[in-house]
């Protein structure tokens, strides 16, 4: 679709998958969800929430397009719970890394995303914004 010439955001398509599947998108970016870990909070500076339990996605990105991909902007969210109430994002986690920089073609970027969700909560969806380009992949099932 284009507007006044303008080629519309989000024309980058990608199907819906569970946390154990691939995601592609129709230009070739790829991103996999590789890996959870739970744990409990244990910073005290300022906003840190002490005790609180955690979990971590670990995700990766591959660049089978032709074109740089540009990390700056992505946006990770979790939402959980019969409710799918957003989980809120812990930057207080020594191993979380957000996606950033210049994806090139054929490379492959790590991020790991942290959110505060409970011990007894096991099932989610996630959602990975990437860019304007790509539409936001959607992650669901179990987690550790």
């Amino acid at each position: 679709m284009s507007r006044d010439g303008e080629t519309a955001l989000r024309e980058l398509e990608v199907a819906p998958v569970s946390f154990a599947e691939e995601a592609t998108w129709s230009d070739g970016l790829r991103a996999s969800t590789r890996g959870f870990s739970r744990g409990t909070i244990t910073a005290t500076g300022t906003g840190a929430i002490s005790g609180a339990a955690y979990v971590t996605v670990e995700v990766e990105l591959q660049n089978r397009s032709e074109s740089d991909v540009v990390l700056d902007a992505v946006v990770a969210t979790l939402l959980v719970g019969e409710d799918a109430l957003p989980a809120a994002p812990t930057y207080d986690i020594e191993e979380a890394a957000d996606l950033s920089g210049v994806l090139e073609p054929g490379a492959t970027a790590t991020g790991i995303y942290a959110f505060q969700v409970g011990a007894d909560i096991s099932e989610g969806t996630f959602y990975l914004d990437v860019d304007g380009d790509h539409v936001i992949a959607t992650f669901s099932g179990s987690f550790p």
